[in-house]
């Protein structure tokens, strides 16, 4: 007996179809996610491991750097760099890429649970996935400190939201460990407690049970105290959160960094989907919890675009359900939309387009091919990347075995320690609020724009081996400045050695 589409049962039928979606938001998230190109902080985590599993105690006090630093270096990703340095030294990167897969993953997974948990249909789930699959999978580069923070935001969300839809308060209590980890991992930890602060505004607010959650914040709260730095770390995240950024793009706010051409698609995105949640908005009116949650994520991704993607996690979990309740009322005023062989053509031409998508997906990003590797390009590798390393440059340094002090092209400062240290201590680095004060900073980078007061910097510390881009503002200065001499260039970086 010849077996057709139209003999296979509907629940069967839909279980195939579930698969095949499964299948290609699959595709399509994990070709997004191969991703390899090395982020500049990873280095600085490594370095940090390294200095705590093979010195003697915690390091309080940066050694790395030969500039004036902080008395005490509270370093909010020390448990990051903990962590990571075994899995490279034992795994590769091949196990800093399994990491990271395994994170975005299980945070796509926590936001599926929630929306799920909300009432959402299993398509409108998908459907927002397939939406913030890029944006999401972009806050995942080998390896940031912040794919913590996204994959316990998630978490917490869904066991909020289960809190919430249930009235069963006994997962609660494991908010309170699963903080205290995140807390030790990044400082990306406040995001919980704001998380846990506006659930319980919104309960309140819907004169519904708060102690459960209130006792959890509390809990909560004095369970991030037990870190390396104890109160002091609190002072730390208040200064950090404070303070501005003017040379970080990711820290710009929406009409900054749209005003300078950076992150422009992102923000387009960004700007469609709090427009899409307003009009949902508009016809269904939101639960009080979830309005104060995706309002608050919305106004910090305006604020910063680098909070965006709480608001992308925020959508997809709740959007959905109201998309379902949405297309139920459409569907009962319109009985016949979604039936017979309609339906049959729709979800034919779904099937080829599902298909032919991630047969697109496959042929484009090959994720099989170097998926578990890390690229540390150069400017010609890069291409429109933008993010390239001077990897002549620290080839030659090796090689020569040269020692001294360096004063790097900002984003180059991790990854010069990890390669370098301690022949070669690195001036300034991506970790520049949580070891210089603020006068240092300032200085560093009024000299590499070339800023009045430049050579002052120069003079003041006892710098060895400038390492800089050649189109850095101050570069053509330093080629015609006394007691300085030209000891490598290429096309990614200019080195320069004092004279004698």
């Amino acid at each position: 007996m010849a077996i057709s589409w139209k003999t296979i049962p509907l629940g069967s039928r839909q279980k195939i179809f579930h698969f095949l979606l499964i299948v290609w938001l699959t595709v399509q998230y994990w070709g997004y996610l191969t991703q390899s190109l090395a982020d500049f902080d990873l280095w600085g985590y490594l370095s940090f491991g390294r200095l705590w599993w093979e010195g003697r105690g915690f390091p309080y006090q940066d050694v790395f750097s030969y500039l004036p630093t902080k008395k005490l270096w509270v370093y909010h990703e020390w448990g990051t760099g903990a962590l990571l340095y075994p899995v490279y030294t034992y795994l590769g990167e091949g196990g800093l890429q399994g990491l990271k897969y395994a994170l975005g993953f299980m945070t796509v997974a926590w936001i599926y649970l929630t929306a799920r948990c909300r009432g959402a249909h299993f398509g409108a789930v998908v459907l927002a996935l397939f939406l913030i699959a890029d944006p999401l999978a972009a806050g995942f580069p080998p390896l940031r400190a912040q794919a913590f923070t996204y994959f316990f935001f998630a978490l917490f969300l869904l066991i909020l939201e289960n809190y919430r839809q249930t009235g069963k308060s006994l997962r609660l209590g494991t908010l309170v460990p699963l903080l205290w980890v995140w807390a030790n991992l990044h400082g990306g930890f406040v995001a919980g407690l704001g998380l846990l602060g506006l659930y319980l505004l919104g309960e309140g607010l819907a004169r519904r049970p708060v102690k459960p959650l209130l006792v959890v914040l509390i809990l909560s709260l004095a369970a991030t105290l037990a870190n390396p730095y104890g109160f002091v770390y609190w002072r730390y995240l208040v200064e950090a959160l404070s303070m501005p950024r003017p040379f970080i793009g990711e820290w710009h706010s929406v009409v900054g960094a749209w005003r300078q051409g950076l992150y422009v698609p992102n923000i387009c995105f960004f700007l469609a989907l709090a427009g899409a949640t307003v009009l949902v908005f508009l016809s269904v009116r939101p639960g009080i919890a979830e309005g104060l949650v995706l309002g608050v994520t919305a106004g910090l991704g305006f604020l910063q675009v680098r909070h965006t993607v709480f608001f992308l996690i925020c959508f997809a979990a709740y959007l959905p359900g109201y998309w379902t309740r949405i297309g139920s009322a459409w569907g009962e005023r319109h009985p016949g939309l979604w039936s017979g062989r309609r339906r049959s053509w729709i979800l034919a031409g779904l099937f080829l387009v599902l298909a032919a998508d991630t047969i697109h997906f496959l042929y484009k990003y090959r994720f099989w091919e170097d998926s578990f590797a890390l690229q540390t390009p150069s400017r010609r590798e890069a291409g429109n990347a933008g993010h390239y390393y001077p990897r002549g440059a620290v080839e030659f340094l090796e090689a020569a075995g040269i020692k001294g002090n360096l004063l790097p092209r900002f984003e180059w400062g991790e990854h010069l320690t990890w390669r370098l240290h301690p022949r070669v201590r690195v001036g300034m680095d991506g970790r520049y609020e949580t070891v210089f004060p603020p006068e240092i900073c300032r200085d560093y980078f009024n000299f590499i724009f070339g800023r009045p007061g430049w050579q002052e910097f120069l003079s003041r510390y006892p710098h060895d081996l400038i390492l800089i881009n050649p189109e850095a503002p101050v570069a053509a200065a330093l080629m015609n400045l006394s007691g300085w001499k030209v000891l490598y260039r290429d096309e990614d970086s200019l080195l320069l050695a004092r004279d004698g």
